[in-house]
């Protein structure tokens, strides 16, 4: 594994997931959350807890680029693709299936899904493009 390649590709992903997470939950979904006021925390400790939350998203980076380099050695955007869609699904259940214990809107649920299988497809995209073979 090229570490700098690897530490390249962590920042590339994280940067997507804190972009991709900013617009989709801060803009998109708002109207959702702000429907279901009472099934969250209040906004101040939301705002508390965003250190750790971006710790998190890092993580998550650091772990979904592993895999990736892992399992797909030779790189490339149709293989990035696939990790994507299957990361993504993964995601996009876990995310949907709180639906099933929050009173929220089942819209949020499949809004949820969708957006996880988005956020996969795009994190392999970037990750396969990086790690792409260049013609010999």
């Amino acid at each position: 594994m090229l570490v700098k390649r690897y530490i390249f590709s962590v920042f590339a992903v994280f940067a997507f997931f804190f972009l991709y997470e900013w617009f989709v939950h801060g803009f998109l979904l708002m109207g959702f959350y702000v429907e279901t006021a009472s099934v969250w925390r209040d906004f101040t400790i939301i705002a508390s807890k965003m250190p750790l939350a971006v710790t998190l998203q890092f993580l998550l980076a650091l772990w979904t680029t592993f895999v990736f380099v892992r399992f797909y050695k030779e790189g490339g955007i149709a293989n990035g693709l696939r990790f994507g869609l299957y990361f993504g699904m993964f995601a996009g259940i876990l995310s949907a299936s709180w639906y099933l214990w929050l009173p929220i809107p089942v819209m949020l649920g499949w809004s949820w899904f969708l957006s996880g299988v988005i956020e996969g497809l795009g994190a392999g995209w970037i990750l396969g493009a990086i790690y792409a073979r260049s013609p010999s």
